[in-house]
């Protein structure tokens, strides 16, 4: 089954400001290698000073480790997050957990980055299936989870041709998933600040 992990940061956002994080975060984020392949010229004796033209590199491998982690969690519900248990390869387009190989795509603009991951590398179609995604962005008013997932039903709808008495997204120990007739599809759901996407499989039509 193709399992889907996406990821989404608000630059805008305080979280995103690396200032206000210490060396102890960030090493317990980056591994040895990633320091290595990206960092090397930020470490300062023990001491890792990001620069801000390398942020977006960080908050990029970040993104990644957390859509990668989505992908296990919904192939083994028990595990937990731990950032330097995913290894991002130094084109930051696959993550290795343990002997797992995710593959990844990401969208860089001036706004946010937005991360998907999945155990297939993401081709324009694998066994007849396709990847819908969606990012919109959030009111003042308006409630992220709520406003992402009616956007994703919006576009599974349209996708299967108005047949959305068909189609129920259901959440299976807080895993999101969509049904549509009676196969269970991969879907994944996040927000941060201003924004929030979704990632669904679908058949191919």
């Amino acid at each position: 089954m193709i399992h889907l992990g996406n990821d989404i940061i608000d630059f805008s956002d305080d979280d995103s400001n690396l200032k206000t994080y210490h060396t102890k975060f960030i090493k317990r984020v980056l591994s040895n290698e990633e320091i290595k392949n990206h960092f090397y010229k930020c470490i300062n004796k023990n001491e890792i000073n990001i620069k801000k033209k390398d942020e977006k590199i960080f908050w990029l491998i970040w993104s990644l480790k957390e859509a990668a982690y989505k992908v296990m969690k919904q192939k083994n519900k028990v595990i937990f997050f731990s950032p330097r248990e995913f290894i991002v390869n130094k084109n930051l387009n696959k993550v290795t957990y343990k002997k797992n190989i995710l593959y990844c795509h990401t969208i860089i603009n001036k706004n946010y980055i937005y991360s998907l991951c999945s155990n297939y590398e993401l081709k324009e179609s694998y066994e007849n299936k396709i990847i819908i995604n969606s990012i919109i962005k959030i009111k003042q008013n308006e409630k992220a989870s709520f406003e992402i997932r009616k956007k994703m039903m919006q576009n599974l709808n349209i996708h299967y041709k108005n047949m959305d008495n068909l189609i129920k997204i259901q959440f299976d120990k807080n895993i999101p998933f969509y049904e549509f007739e009676g196969k269970k599809f991969s879907l994944s759901i996040t927000h941060h600040g201003r924004y929030a996407a979704a990632a669904a499989c679908v058949d191919k039509t």
